[in-house]
């Protein structure tokens, strides 16, 4: 019985981070833009980085509470389901991903380096403060150049298709900005209590649980925002969401708790989890290399993020 109750537990705190990301979002456009922001700034920075909101919250109360390899655990884990699972999803939804070459020149390229850079830095079994404040810098490169003339054209998609209307500011934003914001953090700390409980019970290590079960619940905006827009037919909102939101969980969601913890490498990540998450991403910027990620491509991924779940439970 206790089992199925935190599992339950589990269920719920991942749906209420999910659906406090998802008004966190919506009212701080809002207020962006009744404050007279560019919707172009908010479409580049709050969007792009609402959906992982889930993600940071629980690295940051997972890191102090479950332990030193949980940060990792979670962005190994949220990036392998982003590239194959989210990407994969929208490919067979939409039948085909046609690519714009903005993502082909702008995602792909800095995708490329940043998880080339965390692999570098994560390698040796840990994530120092030193490698942090160089993702942190790399990631402001990355911001600066969205935010360019010359950065991303499909931002301008997203404020066109995505935003808010521009509105009077209301008092009531603000308050629901602070309840989203409780949101997020009593869902983070029960998703992380209940991965604490649940890998007690059963005797499993909660860096499986972590890669798997947290990683795919806190990756459920990227899911629901990707596959809507291969619905809509827009195929680089549905990548650059993807891959943008990997580039902020490798910069930030790693990068901020080895700010003040010890951000260290667990043995299934180290075994399973870093193998799968280089192979994820490659397959994943090979297949959108040629303007186009098919439906064929898109079960080839789902296949490797099965593959992921199989191999870290031990399954094949």
């Amino acid at each position: 019985m206790d089992i199925v109750l935190w599992v339950g537990a589990l269920v719920i705190s991942l749906g209420i981070l999910a659906k406090s990301s998802d008004y966190f979002v919506l009212y701080s456009e809002k207020i962006g833009l009744a404050l007279g922001i560019s919707s172009y700034i908010i479409g580049a920075t709050i969007v792009a980085l609402g959906t992982s909101m889930p993600e940071l919250i629980t690295a940051i109360l997972g890191q102090k509470e479950v332990g030193a390899t949980f940060a990792i655990d979670n962005v190994l884990g949220s990036n392998i389901a982003n590239t194959a699972l989210v990407i994969g999803i929208a490919a067979i939804a939409a039948k085909k991903l046609q690519i714009k070459n903005n993502v082909i020149d702008v995602d792909i390229p800095f995708l490329l380096a940043a998880s080339g850079l965390f692999y570098l830095f994560v390698v040796d079994g840990a994530l120092v403060l030193q490698e942090a404040i160089m993702l942190f810098v790399f990631f402001g490169i990355y911001i600066a150049y969205t935010l360019s003339k010359e950065g991303r054209a499909e931002v301008k998609e997203i404020v066109a298709s995505e935003m808010v209307k521009k509105s009077k500011l209301q008092w009531y934003f603000f308050a629901a900005l602070v309840v989203s914001a409780l949101g997020l953090y009593l869902g983070g700390r029960f998703t992380v209590a209940s991965v604490l409980k649940i890998s007690e019970l059963l005797n499993i290590q909660s860096s499986i649980l972590t890669m798997i079960v947290v990683a795919l619940g806190t990756s459920l905006p990227e899911v629901f925002v990707s596959v809507g827009a291969a619905f809509k037919g827009k195929a680089g909102l549905a990548v650059g969401n993807a891959f943008g939101s990997n580039i902020f969980n490798i910069a930030l969601v790693a990068g901020i708790p080895a700010l003040y913890t010890d951000v260290r490498l667990s043995t299934s990540a180290a075994e399973v989890g870093i193998p799968f998450f280089l192979v994820a991403t490659l397959v994943a910027l090979f297949a959108t290399t040629d303007d186009l990620v098919s439906r064929w491509e898109g079960w080839a991924l789902l296949v490797i993020y099965g593959a992921f779940v199989g191999k870290l439970t031990g399954l094949i």
